[in-house]
C-alpha cells in the first residue's frame, strides 16, 4: 500500500516537471543542454532562459532646471535675525521641572548630593529609572 502511495507521489512530481517543461521550454534545446559532451551546462540554461534585449541606446538627456527665487524681503529678514538671535535652551530636566512644574530652585540635582553611600558589596537596591525618549518610567533592580 506505501509503494502505491510513493509511485503516486513520484509520477506526479515527473508529470508536473514534463508539463512544466512543455510550457516554459519549449524554445530550449534540451539534449545539448543535458548532455555534457555537447558543451551543455547550467549556464547554456540559463542564458537560454534570458530574454534577448535588442540594442542599448544611449539615455535621454534630462534638461537642466534653473528655480529662481524672489528675495525674501524685509518679513523674511526679521524672521531670520529673530532665530539667530534665539537662545535655544538645553534640554535640562532639572531646569525646566524648576520653571515649569514649580519645583523649588534649591532642590538637588542627584538624590544623594552628599556622595553615594557605602552599600555592602553584592547589595541589591530598587531604582526608580526615566527613560526620557520613550516617556517611561520603572523600576529596575542592581545589584
Amino acid at each position: 500500500m506505501v509503494h502505491r502511495s510513493l509511485a503516486a507521489v513520484i509520477a506526479a512530481v515527473v508529470l508536473l516537471a514534463a508539463a512544466a517543461c512543455c510550457c516554459c521550454g519549449g524554445g530550449f534545446d534540451w539534449p545539448q543542454v543535458m548532455d555534457p559532451t555537447a558543451g551543455g551546462s547550467i549556464a547554456t540554461l540559463v542564458a537560454t532562459m534570458l530574454p534577448t534585449a535588442g540594442p542599448i541606446s544611449p539615455p535621454t538627456p534630462v534638461p537642466n532646471i534653473v528655480l529662481t527665487r524672489e528675495p525674501a524681503g524685509d518679513a523674511g529678514r526679521e524672521t531670520e535675525e529673530l532665530l539667530e538671535m534665539a537662545e535655544v535652551p538645553v534640554r535640562d530636566l532639572h531646569e525646566l521641572a524648576i520653571r515649569l512644574q514649580g519645583v523649588p530652585a534649591d532642590t538637588p540635582r542627584t538624590v544623594n548630593p552628599e556622595g553615594s553611600p557605602d552599600y555592602e558589596l553584592g547589595a541589591r537596591r530598587l531604582f526608580n529609572v526615566s527613560n526620557v525618549d520613550t516617556d517611561e518610567q520603572f523600576d529596575i533592580y542592581a545589584t
